[in-house]
């Protein structure tokens, strides 16, 4: 596959934006690992699917770890090219396993997977529907690996209170999102806070200078959605201390019914 979007995925300024980043938010190969090393006697056979794998950033690490076959679930057909063709150059292309499909609808039986992993992609949907949804695929001892973007203080700044206001209303402060989980009926394993440098050098570095290369020529539309990443890439370099992503651990108890 070229290295540029086919002509059919132009039309779309997400994908022309980000299909070409090494992630489509922020993360690490670190933090993966980090919050993997959490997750305990996953059987040889485990049933692991990555949920909004994006271009496949996490997706390769998670298989490179565990030789185990992940299923790669996302909306989009031009991501999960890049997934493949990411996954046959460094020699995993048999253990990943793409889906094209919603997260919330996982290819898979209720109560069927060992695993469920998902970096940054369920504000989409929203965390607590995302817990709701995919506790009844997990197996009882079941894992969920699950990002989430948290106010680290109970006063933030008001400029990155009115950005998050309009960009993502249900942003809630870390302690929340774990007693949400505990209220579904999840054990709450680990959190982890995602550095700076997670956001930095896998995401906004490379987001800023595909900005570059496509602004001169964008659409009426498509300058909008710039403008608002730059809005954002500036709240967080002033306020970046008062919010952030934490990797939550949650596991479905033996017992749950």
């Amino acid at each position: 596959m070229s290295d540029t979007l086919a002509a059919a995925d132009r039309d779309d300024p997400f994908e022309l934006l980000f299909a070409d980043l090494p992630r489509q938010g922020p993360g690490s190969k670190a933090m993966t690992l980090a919050a993997l090393a959490e997750i305990k006697d996953l059987p040889d056979t485990a049933v692991v699917l990555d949920l909004g794998c994006g271009t496949g950033g996490q997706t390769l690490v998670l298989a490179q770890a565990l030789r185990q076959t992940v299923r790669a679930v996302d909306t989009s057909r031009p991501f999960l090219k890049r997934l493949e063709a990411k996954a046959k150059a460094l020699k995993l292309g048999h253990y990943i396993d793409p889906y094209h499909g919603e997260m919330l609808s996982p290819p898979i039986a209720p109560e069927s997977a060992d695993l469920l992993w998902c970096e940054g992609a369920a504000y989409a949907v929203g965390f607590e529907t995302a817990l709701k949804t995919w506790w009844t695929y997990l197996k009882p001892g079941g894992w969920l690996a699950i990002s989430e973007c948290h106010w680290l203080s109970n006063k933030p700044p008001e400029a990155a209170r009115a950005f998050w206001q309009a960009s993502y209303p249900d942003m809630t402060v870390v302690e929340a999102g774990r007693q949400t989980a505990q209220r579904l009926g999840f054990t709450v394993d680990a959190t982890l806070l995602l550095p700076k440098d997670a956001w930095l050098q896998d995401y906004y570095h490379p987001l800023e200078a595909r900005i570059s290369e496509i602004k001169p020529t964008a659409s009426r539309e498509l300058r909008d959605i710039i403008e608002n990443l730059e809005r954002e890439i500036h709240i967080f370099r002033q306020f970046g201390d008062s919010y952030g992503y934490a990797f939550h651990i949650f596991r479905r108890p033996l017992d749950a019914v």
